[in-house]
């Protein structure tokens, strides 16, 4: 024992939420905490009357169950106004779940806790205007309960445990010496223990207390056996809460990258999915065709990723060729296309029109992945080196390189002109 205002203080006995509450409920001798400080007669015989009913008659205590109630919802009601202990609104509703349990739990093989808080809610829950206590929890077993009971007592008086301690160190005590202090953390450690063992099997995925246990009791568990003990500040417990949040998301979320670039429904309609990419830390959404500074314009849509560049470039221009090769296209697209290849007797005239008309189209097809029928791992090499280049033009009719290498290029340019002379063959090959 300790001296605290000039008060021998007992951690087994004298502890705010025994003080407060469980012995208050214990010895209510008047109804001053129901409304108007009155008895509230009517309420009071309902629940007499279905207390009754019980296996074992509980009606004796019709008027102690009345008292002990008026008096958790008052509280409530004052934690819930006052500054400093709106985190301790519940606390009080809580307190008299505890209280009960506890107090009856030699009938509880009988009369489910559950059904008893039911009946005293929903008789006595209208006198009190939205600060009525609701009591959530489900049916438990007696050992769980009791160590739910130490925990939450833990999480209340703990700052006033932390005061007998500091008060002990003053005095020229020591906590590890103090049978009072001992005989306090085994009984905590037990409950945390065994609660913990619950919640990490079976209990952690029915039962909703246990995301209480470990956003909040399980902060208070670890607290207990630092030295000197510490309790969680509100702000240490946001912070869990907050990181508990995140880390449930990350491992419900399945990491994955969609991309839906172009789909043609069965009628030949063009159809742009949204473009999404998501990992576990962050999540882009982009619609289809949108462009960087306008929404307006409609484009291919395209998941930008380490390889950028290369990717644009590839992409199209490869999927449209192989498409058009294996006959993957519509009619309308090959129409737009290839200019009309698909009219039986114009295949091949119209190709060499289209050929003749559409020199950039032919250059990038033809540079990029058309030679085929020499090797398609050259070509892709080819569309990789262009991977810089834009994959459409506007006016230039000519292939865009760096004008740096203007040799180099012209070169090229007459390369792909004889390849061109040589390939229109192949290319009405493959339209037939």
């Amino acid at each position: 024992m300790v001296t605290m205002d000039g008060q021998k203080v007992d951690l087994d006995k004298d502890l705010p939420s025994r003080r407060e509450f469980y012995e208050v409920f214990n010895t209510a001798d008047g109804y001053t905490q129901c409304p108007r400080g009155a008895k509230p007669t009517e309420e009071e015989a309902q629940l007499k009357s279905k207390l009754s009913t019980y296996p074992v008659s509980l009606s004796f205590n019709g008027s102690l169950f009345t008292k002990a109630y008026c008096h958790a919802c008052n509280k409530r009601g004052e934690y819930a106004s006052a500054d400093g202990k709106k985190h301790l609104e519940d606390a009080p509703c809580k307190f008299f779940y505890y209280w009960l349990g506890h107090t009856y739990s030699y009938l509880l093989h009988e009369i489910k806790l559950p059904d008893i808080l039911g009946d005293i809610h929903r008789i006595l829950g209208t006198l009190f205007n939205g600060n009525e206590c609701i009591f959530k929890y489900g049916d438990i077993s007696n050992d769980l309960l009791k160590h739910r009971k130490k925990l939450f007592e833990h999480y209340y008086d703990c700052t006033h445990v932390k005061e007998y301690l500091k008060q002990l160190k003053d005095s020229g005590g020591k906590a590890e010496d103090d049978v009072h202090w001992a005989s306090y953390k085994l009984d905590v450690n037990e409950a945390c223990k065994y609660v913990g063992e619950y919640c990490g099997g079976t209990g952690g995925t029915h039962d909703p207390y246990c995301k209480e246990y470990s956003t909040i009791y399980l902060k208070y568990c670890e607290g207990i056996d630092r030295i000197p003990m510490h309790c969680p500040t509100l702000e240490e417990l946001q912070a869990h809460v907050e990181l508990q949040t995140q880390l449930q998301d990350e491992t419900e979320t399945e990491p994955e990258v969609k991309s839906t670039a172009l789909e043609f429904s069965g009628s030949g309609h063009e159809r742009g999915d949204t473009v999404q990419t998501v990992d576990s830390h962050f999540r882009t959404t982009l619609p289809t065709g949108s462009t960087t500074g306008s929404g307006a314009q409609r484009a291919s849509p395209i998941v930008s990723t380490a390889v950028g560049g290369t990717l644009f470039t590839l992409g199209l221009p490869l999927a449209a060729f192989l498409s058009y090769k294996y006959n993957l296209l519509p009619d309308w697209i090959k129409n737009s296309l290839f200019g009309g290849l698909n009219n039986g007797n114009n295949r091949r005239g119209g190709r060499r029109s289209t050929i003749g008309r559409n020199h950039h189209f032919d250059d990038t097809f033809t540079e990029n992945s058309m030679d085929t029928s020499t090797n398609l791992s050259r070509e892709v090499d080819s569309i990789m080196n262009l991977s810089t280049a834009p994959s459409t033009a506007t006016e230039d009719n000519s292939t865009t390189y760096d004008e740096s290498s203007g040799r180099q290029n012209n070169r090229r340019q007459q390369q792909l002109r004889r390849r061109q002379q040589g390939q229109r063959t192949n290319i009405a090959y493959y339209s037939m």
